[in-house]
């Protein structure tokens, strides 16, 4: 009896070995993304620390300046969104954060409405990367992605292996450590001192009617924005549409 015990008690320990070593080569091969990384650190967070959570693409995580809103208004917050990123998956994202922040106010950064599926590759496994293994992932995979890729998305490892020719100290430092400065999603691309030139100009009298499975995706946000903080907003960011160092 003590035998079998000693056994059990080996196998154990060799599947939590196994574990831990497939979890830091996931950390390791990743892509180190802004995106992958800056969800990391929102994983990190203490509980119900976010008053103000903003989900979306690109777009969002460029102009939403959480340091603003902190520094000149006292609001915690913070971003998570992804490249290109479709209503479909902002939904699976908000799905994530309200696991373990109750915000007091929902912003969706609505560029993306017109799209509630994603067939552009790269946006997709960073979007899906930065997500933790869980329903709501395999949720998200299943539901709002529409990739060639859509079998290797399942693992991180599988979307990245090949980077193996590329690892850098960098990605050694992240088995054990994100090691990327606090920004709580703020991402700029562009060091501007002006954006006059470059800003988007959106003509409001255009008109353009999102898919029906993108209406649906923003209803499923307002439903849930409204059970967790009552208040919900969409907006569009006026990003700069390219790229001009004027540092």
């Amino acid at each position: 009896m003590a035998h079998k015990i000693k056994r059990l008690y080996k196998g154990i320990i060799f599947v939590i070995l196994i574990g831990v070593l497939l979890w830091k080569m996931d950390r390791l091969f990743v892509i180190k993304a802004p995106e992958i990384l800056m969800m990391d650190e929102f994983n990190s967070l203490d509980r119900n620390t976010v008053d103000l959570l903003c989900v979306g693409s690109s777009h969002a995580y460029t102009s939403f300046n959480t340091e603003v809103f902190w520094n000149d208004y006292g609001i915690p917050s913070f971003c998570i969104s992804g490249p290109s990123q479709p209503v479909g998956l902002s939904y699976y994202f908000m799905k994530h954060a309200l696991k373990s922040q109750k915000p007091k106010v929902i912003m969706l950064e609505a560029s993306c409405m017109l799209s509630a599926y994603s067939d552009y590759d790269y946006g997709s496994m960073v979007s899906l990367a930065s997500l933790p293994y869980s329903t709501v992932r395999q949720k998200a995979l299943e539901e709002a992605v529409v990739s060639s890729s859509w079998e290797n998305m399942e693992w991180n490892i599988l979307c990245f292996h090949n980077r193996w020719k590329e690892l850098t100290k960098e990605d050694y430092q992240y088995m054990f450590k994100n090691t990327r400065p606090e920004t709580k999603g703020f991402n700029p691309w562009w060091n501007y001192t002006d954006y006059t030139d470059s800003i988007a100009v959106y003509n409001t009298n255009d008109k353009e009617k999102p898919g029906q499975e993108s209406i649906e995706y923003v209803d499923k946000i307002m439903f849930f924005s409204d059970s967790v903080s009552k208040r919900a907003s969409c907006n569009i960011a006026p990003v700069p549409l390219y790229s001009i160092d004027k540092s």
